[in-house]
């Protein structure tokens, strides 16, 4: 009984060891600078007050029509190794601001993509899908925060959203929103936090997503919005702050461990 439990322990060890061997990584930007590790695309550009401006404005500071960018963090980061799979939690502070408190369009997303992957369509597909069918391809993640249908999204690999629910975007418009998500690897859960500083208003939805299912090994991390096509529907997308820290916790070495004890 001794050996054996003496050999459970040695193979313990060696996964231990693996699980350790996976990359987890931890950011902030308490505001942003034009040389961060950030990669824009698009109109997404790092405002004087340091602040992350992903869709373009006018020379008067309207929100410029059919207007796109990207901000990913430069270094693409893992989520799955053999048997490990990375919980991550992010916070954000974001303000969206349109012309017309009752409709505007489309959103802002923060996703999980292919790392190196180009801009994608613009519009509802928010810079990060091509299509309203299924991509298998895509392998991509994504929180939408959906000002169009006024509801907070989980999109995987297309946009149409497999669980939602109600956020009044419109109704809160121009305010500092603060937002988490967390994914727990141990249970495959996903879960947004919302809440409008100003009103103190809160929205929450969570779901079940096997992300070692759905995105590759190596992912890149960020937000992709889009503006509206016409000046009575066009937003802004301001990003004031953003964390994300990502860890490995190996299943096989728990059962294992528990088994010893």
């Amino acid at each position: 009984m001794a050996s054996s439990k003496l050999l459970s322990l040695a193979l313990f060890l060696v996964l231990l060891t693996h699980a350790n061997s996976a990359t987890e990584t931890s950011f902030n930007f308490p505001n942003f600078h034009t040389d961060d590790k950030l990669i824009l695309q698009g109109d997404a550009t790092i405002s004087s007050k340091g602040q992350l401006r992903l869709t373009g404005v006018t020379p008067n500071g309207d929100p410029r029509v059919d207007s796109m960018g990207r901000a990913f963090y430069s270094d693409p980061i893992q989520i799955k190794d053999s048997n490990n799979v990375a919980s991550f939690n992010t916070n954000f502070t974001f303000i969206i601001r349109t012309k017309n408190q009752s409709i505007s369009a489309y959103g802002l997303a923060f996703a999980l993509v292919r790392v190196n992957s180009p801009p994608q369509k613009k519009q509802e597909f928010l810079g990060i899908f091509n299509t309203n069918n299924p991509e298998p391809n895509a392998r991509t993640v994504a929180v939408v925060f959906n000002t169009f249908k006024n509801r907070i999204d989980f999109d995987k690999n297309f946009i149409k959203p497999y669980v939602n629910e109600n956020c009044d975007f419109h109704k809160y418009n121009g305010e500092k929103t603060d937002v988490q998500i967390t994914y727990d690897s141990s249970n495959n859960d996903l879960r947004v936090f919302l809440h409008f500083t100003v009103s103190q208003v809160k929205c929450s939805v969570s779901a079940t997503v096997h992300l070692e299912k759905e995105v590759d090994e190596w992912v890149s991390v960020g937000f992709s919005p889009t503006s509206g096509l016409t000046e009575d529907t066009t937003e802004t997308h301001d990003v004031l702050s953003w964390s994300f820290s990502s860890k490995f916790r190996n299943k096989l070495s728990n059962i294992l461990l528990n088994n010893i004890l």
